[in-house]
């Protein structure tokens, strides 16, 4: 049994995946090529009318896929609050972190080592 093979394509909103789409559906009419994009809510007005006519340009229509259905909120203003705490709390460990090493006397470290310095999980 042959597998039959899906093209899909993200579309950002922004001029790299809007020329990749473009030229793919002038180059290769031919593939049945998916597109979708990932709305969070915050989109510029221009970004949700360039992927408007793309689809029209296109032919097919764009999947917009969003998160949040059942908030009230926006996509992108619900995950902010649901996880801005997280990027609070590493930020601070990561700061402190550097205050005890340069506090044990050592010289702070230039900031290209700061990753592996601050985030031994990187």
């Amino acid at each position: 049994m042959s597998k039959k093979t899906r093209h899909i394509l993200g579309i950002s909103g922004g001029k790299d995946s809007a020329a990749l789409a473009i030229y793919l559906r002038n180059k290769y009419p031919e593939i049945n090529i998916e597109y979708y994009t990932c709305d969070t809510g915050k989109e510029l007005d221009e970004t949700y009318e360039l992927i408007n006519k793309l689809e029209v340009y296109l032919g097919k229509k764009i999947i917009r896929i969003t998160g949040a259905e059942n908030s009230s909120q926006n996509p992108f203003d619900h995950f902010y609050n649901i996880y801005v705490y997280i990027f609070i709390f590493m930020f601070a460990y990561d700061y402190l972190s550097l205050c005890v090493y340069i506090s044990r006397g050592k010289s702070a470290p230039r900031v290209a080592d700061l990753s592996s310095l601050l985030s031994p999980q990187l």
